[in-house]
């Protein structure tokens, strides 16, 4: 992969990858009540501070934020193609505890099994 210098990029490409990288830390994971814990000022100081020190958007998004229609809600992550979204983090919870109910019971029942065999 070929390195993109900072100087080598055009006043319109430094302005795309700071929106780009600004944009990363709206709504994040665990963050509830608001989509952003600072200023968006800020996190734009933060994207060019990241830019000048090497950070760069080399990819394409494989999701992107949808902003609130309120603004009582932090907006959301919606993944661009459904096959490439993981697990939603609350649905693995709950899937993880119904598979280990389950197999506590079946533990349960396979003891109950061996003690009625003595």
């Amino acid at each position: 992969m070929q390195s993109v210098e900072y100087a080598d990029l055009s006043d319109e490409q430094k302005e795309a990858q700071i929106l780009a990288l600004a944009a990363m830390f709206v709504a994040l994971p665990g963050v509830t009540g608001a989509p952003l814990v600072m200023g968006a000022d800020y996190y734009r100081e933060v994207a060019i501070h990241m830019l000048e020190g090497g950070a760069r958007v080399i990819a394409e998004p494989i999701k992107r934020y949808v902003p609130p229609e309120d603004l009582r809600s932090a907006g959301k992550w919606v993944y661009n193609d459904a096959a490439t979204a993981p697990e939603d983090p609350r649905d693995r919870y709950k899937r993880l505890a119904r598979e280990q109910q389950a197999d506590y019971m079946a533990e349960l029942d396979r003891r109950k099994k061996s003690r009625k065999k003595k």
